[in-house]
């Protein structure tokens, strides 16, 4: 019997299901420091959207040759190798064999089936078929009344029957803890059965390496290359969203639609003669894996293919399954399993028509269109396409460093080829330049206030203010200005004009400066981005300090030792959700505001913060300060420019339904409890 003083309890999850407790599954398995992370494959995107993540032997794999995968409806991956059957939680491999397993009585496993009660059925090369039910294996061979022990395929009807697929043996139906066997005796072509499927009207389908066969009223109608088959051996039966059913054989890719066999090649884009593995996602896209010639798509009548040349880890792809998330996991012949995943986040670069991938400042004019700077040209979003904007002459406006617009719509472009006030005409391409080098000093960010007047800050010559009818006045340190290096402007709702500077705070209000320092709360801090929230909250990000909240005349500070993920934020914006968003060096994070409130009132003593980066989808996390440095814009959805293009996210799409979470063990004090056992436990009482 154990007393405790103070009882600690530990419980370890299915991390796999568990992924939206934290910032995305790729998260949870890339950061895990308890096992071999995966690998993120192609810095570029597959198909222009999905990235790739790589698990092989280094990462715990047992084997990286892998026949099927399949997910129960606790959130694992099953895989099928050589090496017995592996079970995946998203962090650690798992694998059921002979060695400790005795109802595994093969550890070449060939297929796997997840039926609709959730129990997983796995077949085997020469140990027959075992079942895997409520945390028990049980087994079933010849014994029991199965034709053959070497199984290649398995499949459940409408009516909840199995079907079993052999090496010889034939087609096998197991139905009330019976098994029934069908053979060429019966009708089949041939008695080797490689893959099992069913139409729209209930007909059983088996393909057999002499060809396909429909198991219709008790009779088998037979298929082969005569009717229109592209091959005889039949690798794969599936049946898509539409009714159709996709034949895969040796030679050839088929469909079977309204009673006609359509044959695919390399008119439609399909260049393999083997079709290995098919499966479809759940935006209707059909996704196909070949011998040796790597991984196609269909979608919108043409097939698109990834291969080893674009990234893909192996062009041998023996089992594809698409999960309800969008996530495509792939399952190779030697290349170990891959995992396609579109990112929370969508990335623009020069191949979506940016000028350059290096971008810069961000901004959101009068009319919608969204422009982005990059160091090789200035370019404007608008209507799902990038158009490149020039001066006149043609030449690209290069070095954008700042945007931002005027009442009268002129936009104020800052960049190193000289600063210029310009015209834009809806649907041209080029721009009018009002104003040739407007400031004598090199400008690092601008903005007009609420009553017409210019402000410009520069990085050696302080703050300048031009009014309406041309006045212009310059403001020095000495005049109160915390530093003559402005790195950005903001003007709140009180008409108060906010300057951040590389080394303290000031602000503007009444004719007059009120400088911050450490002897009012903020210091000699550099500055770099600025909000005020919904509740007239001012929100301050910092380049290394922090971020800091002013309300009521005074200062609450954030950092990374109270759960911010960063003290850096180029930028700070809202969502619709409460959170604030940031963008620094390290990536793209957030925090909600209830939280950094409670955290400023002593009420938490942390808070959390959610940071995103190349798991997300981000092609590199290392964002760019410009002016501005993101934005969000007016349909709600926030951008941010980085080293590697401009990454949109829309937060209200973030989150769905959270998976279920599977309990894999619970320990009290490091002392790990039986399955199946319940107690009761509280401090101070004995278990």
């Amino acid at each position: 019997m154990a007393h405790f003083e103070d009882m600690a309890i530990a419980i370890r999850l299915n991390q796999l299901s568990a992924k939206y407790l934290i910032s995305g599954l790729m998260w949870l398995i890339c950061l895990s420091p308890t096992v071999a992370v995966c690998q993120i494959i192609s810095p570029e995107r597959l198909f222009g959207r999905y990235q790739q993540f790589v698990w092989q032997d280094q990462h715990g794999l047992p084997q990286n040759g892998i026949s099927e995968v399949v997910q129960t409806p606790d959130g694992y991956l099953w895989l099928a190798i050589a090496e017995g059957v592996v079970r995946f939680d998203g962090v650690r491999f798992t694998a059921f064999d002979t060695g400790n397993t005795p109802e595994i009585k093969s550890n070449n496993v060939q297929s796997l089936l997840v039926d609709r009660s959730g129990t997983l059925w796995i077949g085997t090369n020469g140990g027959g078929l075992s079942r895997y039910r409520d945390g028990q294996f049980a087994h079933f061979s010849t014994p029991q009344g199965l034709s053959d022990t070497h199984i290649r395929s398995l499949f459940e009807d409408k009516a909840g029957n199995l079907w079993i697929g052999t090496d010889g043996g034939g087609l096998n139906l197991f139905r009330d803890d019976k098994f029934i066997v069908y053979s060429t005796a019966d009708g089949l072509p041939g008695n080797h059965i490689g893959a099992i499927g069913e139409d729209g009207a209930d007909n059983l389908w088996v393909g057999t390496t002499k060809g396909l066969a429909r198991f219709e009223d008790n009779l088998f109608t037979v298929f082969t290359t005569k009717d229109g088959l592209a091959g005889n051996n039949i690798n794969k039966i599936f049946r898509d969203g539409a009714d159709d059913l996709w034949i895969g054989t040796s030679g050839g890719l088929n469909r079977l639609h309204d009673g006609r066999f359509d044959t695919f090649g390399a008119s439609e884009g399909l260049k393999s003669n083997e079709i290995k593995s098919i499966a479809q996602d759940r935006d209707g896209t059909l996704w196909f894996g070949t011998n040796e010639d790597g991984l196609y798509r269909f979608k919108d009548g043409r097939f698109e293919a990834a291969t080893m040349r674009e990234g893909l880890i192996n062009d041998n792809i023996q089992a594809i399954f698409a999960d309800q998330t969008g996530d495509i996991w792939l399952g190779t012949n030697g290349g170990g399993l891959s995992q396609l995943r579109v990112g929370r986040f969508s990335v623009y670069t020069s191949a979506d028509g940016l000028p350059g991938d290096m971008a810069g400042a961000i901004f959101e004019d009068q009319a919608g269109g969204i422009w982005v700077g990059t160091d090789d040209g200035l370019c404007r979003f608008k209507d799902g396409k990038f158009t490149v904007i020039t001066a006149p002459d043609g030449n690209a406006l290069r070095g954008i460093s700042g945007i931002n617009q005027d009442s009268d719509g002129n936009l104020w472009i800052l960049s190193n080829s000289g600063d210029k006030v310009v015209q834009y005409s809806e649907g041209n391409s080029t721009v009018e330049i009002v104003r040739d080098k407007v400031f004598d000093n090199r400008a690092a960010v601008t903005r007009q206030d609420r009553v017409g007047n210019i402000w410009f800050g520069t990085s050696q010559d302080g703050l300048h203010l031009v009014q309406p009818d041309g006045r212009e006045t310059v403001f020095h340190k000495k005049d109160g200005l915390a530093d003559e290096y402005v790195n950005v402007l903001y003007e709140d709702r009180e008409g108060s004009i906010w300057i951040g500077t590389r080394s303290g705070l000031s602000q503007f209000k009444n004719g007059g400066f009120m400088t911050w320092t450490a002897q009012n709360g903020f210091g000699d801090n550099h500055v770099l981005s600025f909000y005020e929230d919904q509740t007239g909250n001012l929100w301050i990000g910092t380049h290394g300090d922090g971020l800091f909240r002013f309300r009521d005349g005074r200062f609450s500070k954030f950092t990374a030792k109270d759960g911010l993920y960063d003290n850096l934020a180029f930028s700070i914006l809202e969502d619709d959700n409460g959170n604030l968003w940031m963008s620094g060096n390290k990536g793209i994070y957030r925090a909600n505001l209830a939280e950094l409130e409670d955290f400023a009132a002593g009420r938490r003593a942390f808070v959390n913060s959610f940071a995103y980066g190349s798991a997300d989808g981000m092609l590199s996390r290392k964002c760019n300060g410009a002016n501005p440095a993101g934005i969000r814009a007016n349909d709600g959805r926030l951008w941010f420019p980085t080293i590697k293009g401009v990454v949109v996210v829309d937060p209200s799409k973030l989150d769905g339904q959270p998976p279920l979470v599977a309990v894999e063990q619970v320990s009290i004090d490091n002392k790990i409890l039986p399955v199946g056992q319940t107690i009761e436990c509280s401090p101070n009482r004995e278990i």
